[in-house]
């Protein structure tokens, strides 16, 4: 006698969920999945190799490899083993469905979360020591003052949090690759190598196939989904299999809109967090008192114009004026002494310093104005730690005054510099010293 008890479709659980490490043996055993999961986490490795010590270069290069040590190693590993283990279980779930059913009615789970994960753990590089931040600060159209605290703020918060940020990054992948093997145990769809017909439908057919219950409705018969018992089955108390749900487009819709209505409020969530850090950071600590002498416009000083003028004082405590330096090559450079790239360009500059003085260019390296109003070594213990006692002149380090700063640096970058020629004119202008030190000693060589 068959049991009272209504058959139940594969999306309500027909088929119960298999243990965790029976699905992990079966995606590792799989020759296309191993190979999917080493070329995932050969390409991952590469590129978070590259990208994680972007601080140090704020450039995209291999050179970022000498700053890549145990740290970013580590951090590495894990990102890579971590995106190529979701990627596998998501292709693995895709491979079963395209060769079992015969329309997809499957649903990748976890891609979502590992994305954001990948994206996530590059935020602090890609946020810190970059014009990513001041460029979208300078969108919203605020005036130069509250661009220099508000992106000082959040660029420091970001080179001071990196581990926090990245370890944050690898739960969010960790979570996702949980949930991928969890949809992929409970996924009936997978287990009964089906994924079109849900095994009580199969029941169904089964009954219809009995005796008095052929595929032909009989008058007066519902329609599929309500098959009627024969009298033999009444007779034995057997009752006809419970009616079959159909997929209806409504209810698919009506989930597809939930699921559109979660991104679109996560999304306005982070909309809504950045703003809030905005406007948090834009009534920080001031860094703007004492001038206005800003460039027009609050842009930084363009190639070929003149040098403007302001004042910085050495570490010695003696005040210098940028028209002071008029009559000879220099190179004025702007940082903030808790900025990774800064620190870096800093050994790089102190490593190339004989090259500059053979080419005749004065280096000053000035901290900008409260260091963009975040907490940082003093400049004088700065160059101690950083520089080589060979290039440790006391009137090549200093602090900007507030003028200064908002003159050729108004945007709040971290780390910007401008050779200037004799005749006190911009001739070049970059950043980030530690990797583009070849270019600067070229224009340096052919400058007058």
């Amino acid at each position: 006698m068959i049991a009272n008890t209504p058959a139940r479709s594969a999306t309500a659980g027909s088929v119960p969920a298999r243990p965790w490490p029976a699905v992990t043996r079966e995606v590792a055993g799989d020759r296309v999945n191993r190979i999917v999961f080493a070329a995932v986490a050969a390409v991952a490795a590469l590129g978070y190799s590259v990208l994680l010590p972007f601080d140090y270069t704020q450039r995209v290069s291999f050179a970022n490899w000498q700053y890549f040590g145990p740290r970013y190693a580590a951090f590495t590993v894990e990102f890579a083993l971590g995106l190529a283990w979701v990627v596998t279980l998501q292709v693995h779930a895709m491979r079963w469905i395209a060769r079992t059913a015969r329309r997809d009615t499957g649903r990748r789970r976890g891609g979502l979360a590992g994305a954001l994960a990948a994206v996530v753990s590059l935020l602090p590089s890609l946020l810190c020591c970059s014009p990513v931040v001041p460029a979208l600060v300078g969108l919203i159209g605020l005036p130069a003052a509250t661009r220099l605290r508000t992106t000082g703020t959040i660029t420091y918060f970001f080179a001071t949090r990196q581990d926090w940020l990245l370890g944050g990054a690898l739960a969010v992948l960790a979570a996702s690759g949980v949930w991928s093997v969890r949809k992929l145990a409970r996924a009936s769809c997978l287990a009964a190598e089906c994924c079109d017909v849900p095994a009580a439908r199969g029941a169904a057919a089964a009954w219809a196939g009995r005796p008095g219950l052929g595929g032909d409705r009989e008058p007066g018969q519902p329609a599929h989904g309500g098959l009627r018992a024969s009298p033999g089955m009444e007779a034995a108390g057997e009752r006809a299999p419970a009616p079959v749900p159909r997929p209806r487009p409504r209810a698919l819709r009506r989930r597809r809109a939930r699921r559109l209505g979660w991104a679109a409020a996560a999304a306005a969530a982070a909309v809504a967090a950045i703003a809030v850090v905005i406007a948090v950071t834009a009534g920080g600590r001031d860094t703007t008192a004492g001038g206005t002498n800003a460039a027009p416009g609050g842009a930084i000083p363009a190639v070929g114009s003149a040098a403007p003028d302001g004042t910085f004082t050495t570490v010695s405590g003696r005040t210098v004026t940028i028209a002071s330096l008029r009559g000879r090559k220099t190179l004025l450079w702007f940082v903030a002494t808790w900025c990774p790239s800064c620190q870096a360009g800093t050994q790089a500059m102190a490593g190339q310093a004989p090259r500059l003085r053979a080419a005749g260019v004065k280096v000053i390296e000035v901290e900008d104005y409260a260091d963009l109003g975040q907490p940082g070594p003093p400049m004088s213990s700065f160059a101690r730690q950083f520089a080589s006692t060979a290039s440790r002149d006391p009137g090549t380090f200093g602090t900007a005054s507030p003028a200064l700063t908002r003159a050729w640096n108004p945007h709040g970058y971290l780390d910007v510099y401008f050779l200037l020629g004799s005749s006190g004119r911009v001739a070049y202008i970059n950043s980030g010293p530690a990797s583009t030190m070849s270019q600067l000693l070229a224009r340096a060589g052919g400058l007058t």
